[in-house]
């Protein structure tokens, strides 16, 4: 990265804007950056591709196949309780089977039936693409609802022609990162609330804003030539070490064990 920066292909902005120049630099017409990560397509790759070319992760300098991250979603025991006080049972538990529905977790999660999808004669839904203005009424709600959509849902029973669409979001998954995900038990696994007292998880929080301050800066240097990583890297794992780093893992760790006991109970 220090020689992508000594050649001008990272510039010294990179360390210094906000999200939203950031945002604006790739989603303009052309964008004014050469490579990005992102969570979505900014509008480009979702149409015609035409400007973004999905990348696979560089080759590791040991031999090792790299890995990039997984977003697993799953669905914890109790992630729905129904409490002794509840005035609502009946009704609450007609909530809980409504959240469940496939067809309603396909409205949540890509919008309005006959907008967005539909269901077709065979009993699978096929994903749409709206050629016209949608109502915001008609728009999915994204992650502020909630979707219970399974693996066999996305393999066997959606629809969608984006995997077959070169330079879209699914084609990419499909053809260039897939083989680069870890094993399933090797991801990190969502963390539900309670797993840490109030005062663990602020320390928590001190903690990682403290480290990752560091670490960022540090980086920095490193990148744009102010730092020389060879001869600071012993002090800098001192540093981290003496702003928490091993009681920031500790407490992590508690909480990963916490979570692996969910289930088994």
């Amino acid at each position: 990265m220090a020689d992508l920066y000594k050649n001008g292909l990272i510039v010294p902005e990179a360390f210094t804007d906000d999200w939203g120049r950031y945002t604006a630099a790739i989603s303009s017409t052309p964008p004014l950056v050469g490579s990005m990560t992102s969570f979505v397509d900014q509008g480009q790759n979702a149409s015609d591709g035409k400007w973004w070319t999905p990348m696979a992760p560089l080759k590791s300098p040991n031999g090792k196949n790299p890995l990039i991250r997984r977003q697993t979603k799953s669905i914890w025991p109790r992630n729905f309780v129904i409490f002794k006080n509840n005035k609502y049972p009946v009704a609450s538990a007609r909530l809980a089977e409504l959240l469940a529905d496939p067809e309603w977790s396909l409205t949540e999660n890509f919008g309005s039936e006959d907008v967005w999808w539909k269901k077709s004669s065979d009993g699978k839904y096929e994903l749409l693409t709206p050629t016209t203005e949608v109502a915001d009424a008609d728009r999915a709600l994204g992650n502020y609802g909630i979707a219970l959509l399974d693996e066999d849902m996305f393999n066997n029973k959606i629809v969608n022609d984006n995997f077959k669409k070169e330079g879209t979001r699914e084609w990419a998954y499909e053809n260039i990162y897939k083989k680069y995900l870890p094993e399933k038990n090797l991801n990190y696994p969502p963390m539900p609330s309670g797993l840490l007292s109030d005062e663990e998880k602020q320390r928590m929080t001190d903690l990682s804003q403290s480290l990752n301050d560091y670490i960022k800066t540090t980086v920095a240097n490193w990148i744009s030539g102010k730092g020389d990583i060879d001869a600071e890297w012993d002090g800098y794992v001192k540093k981290l070490k003496d702003l928490g780093l091993d009681e920031y893992m500790e407490l992590n760790q508690k909480q990963l064990d916490a979570a692996s006991k969910l289930g088994h109970e």
